[in-house]
């Protein structure tokens, strides 16, 4: 089939610049077949523009095609089905949740690991506390003490929610434990060393 085009020069009525079926009687209006109003002479080929979606005009048994471009626009009209857009809001709430509960879990475990660092720290600070405390009593009472209200005049100070017991002590030694308030002790500590995590005797 032959691209035409209708010369500015010899248009039928409202047909002016346009494509023209091969018989003349239509034109493209660039929506939908437009009949022309006088017959027109043999169009004039023109080979830079593009066909019509299809170049034959309407009769009682065809209806002219709708051009691809009208198509998809009235497809973007009327849109997507409902369960396509329940397949595709579905999917990503879905995704969103997910996201959010591993998010929650790994935030989770942020906080404990955090926690238990300042926990870590506060029974370090109170064990150094305490090992100072027996340190400052010695200087004084030539010895180290085992009764803790003695420890606390010397300087103990508790970290929040953390106890010190002392396992033992001497003239010369001394091991003392601690941990959270009412836990076994997790930490303990000696003249000579701290921040043990084997029980000293």
């Amino acid at each position: 089939m032959e691209r035409t085009f209708v010369p500015e020069g010899e248009p039928p009525a409202g047909a002016a610049g346009h494509l023209l079926s091969d018989d003349g009687r239509w034109w493209w209006d660039g929506l939908r077949w437009q009949p022309t109003a006088a017959p027109h002479p043999t169009p004039v080929p023109r080979p830079d523009l593009a066909p019509p979606p299809t170049m034959a005009p309407p009769d009682a048994h065809w209806a002219p095609r709708t051009p691809p471009t009208v198509a998809w626009a009235q497809s973007r009209r009327t849109g997507p089905t409902g369960r396509t857009v329940a397949l595709v809001v579905g999917s990503i709430l879905g995704a969103a949740l997910l996201g959010l509960g591993a998010m929650a879990a790994l935030g989770m475990r942020t906080v404990e690991v955090q926690q238990e660092r300042v926990d870590d720290a506060v029974l370090r600070a109170t064990l150094l506390s305490a090992m100072l405390a027996q340190e400052t009593y010695r200087v004084d009472a030539f010895s180290y003490t085992t009764d803790l209200a003695e420890l606390t005049s010397s300087g103990l100070t508790l970290g929040p929610g953390t106890e010190v017991t002392i396992v033992s002590a001497s003239a010369d030694a001394f091991c003392l434990a601690v941990g959270q308030h009412g836990v076994e002790p997790t930490m303990w500590a000696t003249q000579e060393a701290r921040d043990l995590e084997v029980p000293c005797s």
